[in-house]
């Protein structure tokens, strides 16, 4: 497995555990042929673009991927950070003192928690996996926090 992370942004996230969760995937889903993708972390500009171009939809979004039709390559996860980073908490909040700290400790695990998410969402749909009801949309969710929990569990 080989999946390359490119970040365009200022946000500061280990490829190491971007790539776990892809390897967490391949695990689970008893996938053994080579695999490899690439996660590229961009503005929410570069995602809107990316949105409106491909998907025809003119919004910023969390995660989007691009299937390669290659075998051996399976395509690009592009995730926006800002969008997870929003989803989170609001920009105006100030951490102060100890409790601040803490606060600010639990955004960062929540962030890194909410881009793991996105990766893991972004390999399922790159392994064509995908929801088109409710149904499938919540049994794949079930699905992603299973991996993202063995992930956080496994550090």
């Amino acid at each position: 497995m080989n999946c390359s992370v490119v970040n365009e942004t200022d946000f500061k996230i280990s490829s190491e555990i971007l790539n776990k969760c892809v390897f967490a995937i391949l695990e689970e889903r008893g996938i053994k042929e080579h695999f490899s993708c690439s996660i590229v972390l961009v503005t929410p500009e570069k995602i809107h673009k990316l949105n409106r171009e491909y998907y025809k939809k003119a919004s910023v979004t969390d995660v989007l991927t691009f299937e390669s039709g290659e075998e051996d390559y399976k395509g690009e996860i592009v995730i926006c950070p800002s969008f997870q980073k929003d989803k989170i908490f609001d920009d105006k909040f100030e951490p102060i003192g100890d409790r601040g700290r803490q606060c600010m400790r639990s955004i960062s695990s929540g962030l890194e928690w909410a881009l793991c998410h996105a990766v893991v969402h972004g390999t399922l749909h790159l392994l064509g996996i995908h929801h088109e009801n409710e149904s499938e949309r919540k049994k794949l969710h079930r699905f992603e926090q299973k991996i993202i929990k063995r992930v956080f569990n496994e550090r």
